[in-house]
């Protein structure tokens, strides 16, 4: 399991969420991202990308096999941008997302953008349309706070 790599505590939410809806906050106010290191970050990364090299041999036997690997491929790629995202702040001043270096935030932009993109087609197959802007808005205020100078 990626959090055991990283050897992240367990908490409400994994330590790649917090990264995606805390990116405002500071690392130390969390249980979770007070602890987080690049060691830790770099090894959940690998594990992460083991995982999905292994997928691509995965040949679920159900009707929707194939979204279902879409929204797994989606996941794992959303906590590779929270790991990009944590290494990045811990190399930041005061580990601050605003503090990142603007060529790092460009790399963050083009990692998210499509992904958001592809949370919006992944999200119309199982969700109605009302969500959408609220949920792929989420990750875009990520996006924008990255576009701020």
């Amino acid at each position: 399991m990626p959090i055991k790599k990283a050897k992240i505590p367990e908490g409400n939410a994994n330590a790649f969420h917090q990264m995606l809806h805390r990116y405002k906050w500071t690392l130390n106010g969390n249980a979770q991202t007070k602890v987080m290191n690049k060691e830790g970050l770099l090894a959940a990364e690998m594990e992460i990308l083991s995982a999905l090299d292994s997928m691509k041999y995965a040949s679920p036997k159900v009707a929707d096999s194939t979204i279902i690997l879409e929204e797994i491929q989606l996941a794992a790629e959303l906590a590779l941008h929270g790991i990009h995202l944590g290494l990045a702040r811990l190399e930041a001043k005061d580990q601050a997302t605003a503090n990142i270096a603007p060529e790092v935030k460009q790399a963050l932009i083009r990692e998210l953008q499509p992904l958001i993109e592809r949370h919006k087609k992944l999200w119309m197959v199982r969700n109605r349309p009302g969500g959408l802007d609220d949920s792929a808005g989420k990750l875009k205020e990520i996006l924008d706070y990255y576009k701020m100078p």
